[in-house]
């Protein structure tokens, strides 16, 4: 696949998108154009058509006619290799995978260190933050208090919350707590709020955060993602069993009716807890010479707890491959304990909207075809962490893979690579994973070459000062020790670079967790533009 990109420099540009896919003397190519915020809406239907193209005469190996082959021996040996080579590809400080098969743990590898630089190694029941795997997880207490009559799936939120709204009176009136988890209420994806302005957050923040709110397509058009939405479902699921500080039912909840009963012995929502013994956060500075990242300060991540629902567990991959396991015996625990029912466990994995050619997604969970498998899924990733479960229900099989730095490219691999090996696909996950890694560093290079230019001292002088957006919080321009030109949130800050295009002066930031983000300079204001959303930060001294 090869894809160019070209960006605008203004959000009233258009953008415009060539990808190509070559077999042998075969390609097909795509031209996409338009503005940056369709992008974004339509983003699934994209996929859809771009990914759905069919080459002629070039057929996807299909495996589901392949039988899988025992993870021992020679193959366990291989897949050892493989994430000992992957993690070393990727710069990943640690990596921890777990494979279940028909009710057993069958594979475990965990290497590599909570924090870089230091002698801390990782087990299976490490904690790692596993991000919107969460979600999957919360969707799951919702199952849970179906079963006990104390919610349906059609229950609607203004009945659980009096006095909720949103932007939109239609969406209020409709919203149901099944629909908070399924990504197709047309609700536009607002993450510069998670990313922004946190820690003096609560989260019981949410339920008012909506007021404004207004879908940007119609419901159950398309896929939209958004973090929020989640968080009110997991927050008011909680507060039908308990009272008081949302954030505190909600883990307690979790607790109670999740962890527990699955027997997630190393999961939790306690942050504090979760510092003392979890792998901390990694990132990268697009000034690295390096290409391992290094480490983030631990609180970095707490940007996640007002938003707990969408994705604040810690979890180990011992526990996460019990959870797979429970998902994949439909309910049951190894031991023979029943969590949840059938019915309301499927529920969650019910389409609810098409996430591309051959994929959906459901309350939570991700379904599709994998080269002919039937797989369920979800990911998760947060500013140093990222977590996979990826479930094949049909050889009642699952993999578990966890890092604090390794990115999507190394989950992606690692799957690729276990895929291989069990149902003897062809040999391509290395070669994927260099080429990818490749690109990325490229990418880099010209960000470096383009955007990164050093801050005229004109431009350091006016912008110096105190700015201020009524949703993202206070953000300072100061001068580092190094003379380069900082952004400072409170919460974190980073380094910018500058460029000057056609009277437009763009600022991007250097350093994790926003590094690669470009802001525009418009006089007074600084714009961050995300997604479908513009945020004007205005000087205030």
């Amino acid at each position: 696949i090869y894809e160019v990109v070209h960006r605008p420099e203004k959000p009233e540009d258009r953008v415009f998108i060539v990808n190509a896919r070559r077999k042998g003397d075969k390609v097909v190519s795509a031209l996409i154009e338009g503005k940056p915020g369709a992008f974004s809406r339509r983003g699934a239907h994209m996929r859809q058509i771009v990914f759905g193209l069919t080459m002629p005469g070039v057929e996807e190996e299909d495996l589901s006619k392949a039988t899988p082959v025992a993870l021992e021996g020679e193959a366990k040996a291989a897949l050892d290799g493989a994430i000992d080579e992957m993690k070393a590809l990727t710069g990943a400080p640690a990596v921890a995978v777990a494979v279940v098969r028909g009710g057993e743990v069958v594979f475990t590898h965990a290497t590599g260190t909570r924090r870089r630089g230091h002698d801390e190694p990782v087990d299976v029941h490490t904690p790692f933050l596993i991000g919107s795997v969460t979600k999957s997880l919360a969707s799951l207490l919702v199952a849970r208090l179906v079963d006990q009559g104390k919610l349906e799936w059609g229950t609607k939120v203004k009945d659980l919350l009096p006095g909720f709204r949103t932007g939109d009176p239609a969406m209020t009136d409709r919203l149901t707590i099944a629909d908070t988890f399924c990504a197709c209420t047309g609700m536009p994806r607002q993450d510069m709020e998670l990313v922004f302005e946190y820690a003096k957050k609560r989260p019981d923040s949410i339920f008012s955060a909506f007021a404004e709110q207004k879908p940007t397509t119609a419901f159950g058009e398309t896929f939209q993602y958004n973090n929020q939405m989640t968080t009110l479902g997991g927050f008011l699921a909680a507060r039908v069993l308990e009272k008081g500080d949302i954030g505190k039912a909600f883990a307690s909840a979790m607790k109670k009716q999740v962890f527990d009963p699955i027997g997630m012995k190393d999961t939790t929502l306690d942050f504090a807890a979760a510092k003392k013994r979890a792998a901390h956060p990694h990132g990268l500075s697009l000034l690295d010479d390096r290409e391992e990242p290094g480490v983030l300060p631990f609180d970095i991540e707490s940007f996640i707890v007002p938003y707990a629902p969408a994705g604040g567990v810690f979890s180990s991959a011992a526990d996460m491959a019990r959870f797979a396991m429970v998902e994949l015996a439909g309910g049951v625990t190894p031991e023979g304990e029943r969590v949840v029912s059938e019915l309301n466990l499927y529920e969650r994995r019910k389409p609810r909207t098409k996430t591309s050619a051959k994929g959906y997604y459901g309350l939570g969970l991700g379904s599709g075809l994998r080269k002919g498998l039937a797989v369920v899924s979800h990911d998760g990733g947060t500013f140093g962490s990222s977590a996979r479960l990826f479930l094949i229900p049909e050889h009642q099989m699952g993999l578990v893979v966890l890092t604090n730095g390794g990115g999507s490219k190394l989950l992606d691999g690692v799957t690729s690579r276990f895929l291989e090996i069990v149902f003897g696909e062809k040999p391509r996950a290395k070669k994927v994973l260099e080429r990818e890694l490749a690109d990325k560093q490229r990418m880099i290079g010209e960000i470096r070459a383009r955007d990164l230019g050093a801050v005229p001292e004109e431009v350091a002088s006016r912008l110096a000062g105190t700015y201020e957006q009524a949703k993202l919080g206070r953000l300072v321009v100061t001068r580092g020790k190094d003379g380069s030109v900082v952004l400072d949130v409170g919460e974190w800050k980073s380094r910018v670079g500058y460029k000057k295009v056609a009277e437009v002066e763009t600022l991007t930031f250097i350093d994790a967790p926003v590094a690669g983000l470009p802001v525009r300079v418009e006089g007074a204001e600084i714009v961050v533009e995300h997604d479908q959303h513009t945020y004007r930060f205005t000087k205030r001294r």
